[in-house]
């Protein structure tokens, strides 16, 4: 799975059409190396487009991700700690990042959340 495909396959927009989005969370990325970082597009968010449902994004939002980045670190909201978030990065880079820890590890990444 690429993160063309995780974009796609974790779209969950609500009431497009009706002239709003609602977006919910898309869950956390888990590589197969145990890596994990939060992968976000849409509306209100640090990518671009900034639109969801175009399904087409070139640029993400990470956030507080399990280990250092220093691929990317000179984009980090907060320098020097995992506690903040990474505002648009080129999709081509975080792929660099997530293919460097195995790859995403799509079981753990898209199974069903446990109901309470």
């Amino acid at each position: 799975m690429n993160i063309e495909e995780f974009l796609h396959q974790t779209c969950n927009v609500e009431d497009m059409g009706k002239g709003y989005h609602m977006q919910r969370t898309r869950p956390r990325v888990y590589c197969k190396d145990g890596f994990s970082v939060s992968m976000q597009a849409g509306e209100g968010i640090y990518c671009q487009p900034r639109r969801d449902g175009d399904l087409c994004y070139y640029m993400v939002e990470l956030g507080y991700p399990s280990a250092p980045m220093p691929e990317i670190e000179d984009r980090a909201e907060d320098k020097g700690t995992l506690e903040t978030v990474w505002g648009y990065v080129p999709v081509a880079d975080v792929q660099k990042i997530l293919d460097s820890h195995g790859g995403i590890d799509e079981a753990k990444t898209l199974k069903p959340k446990e109901k309470k």
